[in-house]
């Protein structure tokens, strides 16, 4: 790899250095990673929504995680961690990357029965609200 190194040379030009390490264009999720695991999101996942089935290959943790840090890639929905960034989110360091099958499902499974509601102007609008989930993020952001 190359990179560019406008600090170490001083009369303006850009240094060429080579390396050997992986540089990645979202290098930084190597720090959001971290974070989310050293603030113990993880371990709040689990004790609010539990464990998925004894068959189940990821968490609940794995796949918020993927969603968080696919949302930070700038995917703007399930399928482009497949598309766009799933070589990126396997060179995050503590990451089991997901399909977007797995995201869906567990989606789905997460999901609560859909309330109706009738607007004001009479529109039939559909909720689906699931109270675990609302409190569990309003914990996340506390922590």
């Amino acid at each position: 790899m190359i990179c560019t190194n406008f600090g170490e040379n001083h009369n303006g030009m850009a240094k060429v250095i080579y390396s050997t390490d992986n540089i990645q264009a979202f290098g930084d999720l190597n720090f959001v990673s971290d974070h989310f695991d050293n603030e113990g999101l993880g371990q709040l996942i689990e004790s609010a929504l539990g464990s998925r089935g004894i068959l189940a290959t990821y968490s609940y943790t794995d796949v918020i995680k993927n969603l968080w840090l696919l949302n930070f890639c700038g995917g703007e929905c399930a399928e482009n961690i497949q598309t766009h960034f799933k070589a990126t989110l396997e060179n995050t360091g503590n990451m089991k990357v997901c399909s977007a099958d797995t995201i869906l499902r567990v989606q789905k499974e997460l999901s609560t029965a859909k309330v109706l509601k009738t607007s004001k102007n009479r529109i039939l609008n559909k909720f689906n609200t699931n109270d675990a989930l609302n409190k569990l993020n309003i914990n996340m952001l506390v922590r």
